[in-house]
């Protein structure tokens, strides 16, 4: 299905796509799917979903996204720039995001919601994990979520358990009372007590 104008054709009827989906000097090939009732608008076969419409039925017709006439190129720096701002080292942040930019550039927003999802659930270490990516050259949000998994993983096994470790003193001290409690015969107390029950 070709893509003219950011709409496309099928069936008698047009559907709208995200501004910026046309490319006057590119490739204007995407990929539909009919489930169910929906149109599905695809870049590539099994790739990121460009758009979703209700399958019309009649004739003539304009199916038309209010969000697709909205320039997501900015959306998508403004997010950008949010997400660096949420690192420590913020000119590591942008290098690792504009090599992410330059691979993925058609799953952008994909990779930055990884991200974003990676600082949210593994803040403590993900300065340390962007580090490791840069150093590695690991250009993708999925490295940065693995790296950070990892240190986590590593994290808690140094760590010792609370409760073990609370276990381990009450052990050592039920061992000190039952020792005292045995070694000490009746007589002992007896002469601590001076004769009294004698």
């Amino acid at each position: 299905m070709t893509v003219y104008n950011n709409v496309i054709k099928y069936k008698s009827n047009r559907y709208s796509l995200p501004l910026g989906t046309y490319r006057p000097r590119g490739e204007n090939t995407v990929y539909i799917e009919i489930q169910e009732q929906e149109l599905v608008i695809r870049r590539e076969t099994q790739g990121e979903v460009l758009a979703r419409h209700p399958l019309c039925h009649g004739k003539g017709e304009l199916i038309k996204n209010r969000q697709h006439t909205r320039d997501r190129s900015k959306g998508i720096q403004a997010y950008k720039e949010t997400l660096i701002r949420q690192f420590k080292d913020q000119e590591k942040a942008e290098r690792f995001i504009y090599e992410i930019g330059s691979r993925y550039q058609r799953y952008i927003r994909d990779q930055l919601q990884v991200i974003q999802s990676t600082i949210n659930h593994y803040r403590i270490v993900v300065d340390e994990s962007l580090a490791v990516c840069i150093k590695d050259q690991l250009w993708s949000a999925n490295d940065l979520r693995d790296v950070a998994q990892h240190l986590t993983r590593l994290k808690e096994a140094k760590a010792p358990n609370p409760s073990s470790i609370q276990g381990t003193k009450n052990s050592h001290i039920n061992t000190a009372l039952k020792a005292t409690a045995a070694t000490r015969e009746m007589d002992d107390y007896i002469k601590i007590l001076g004769g009294v029950l004698q």
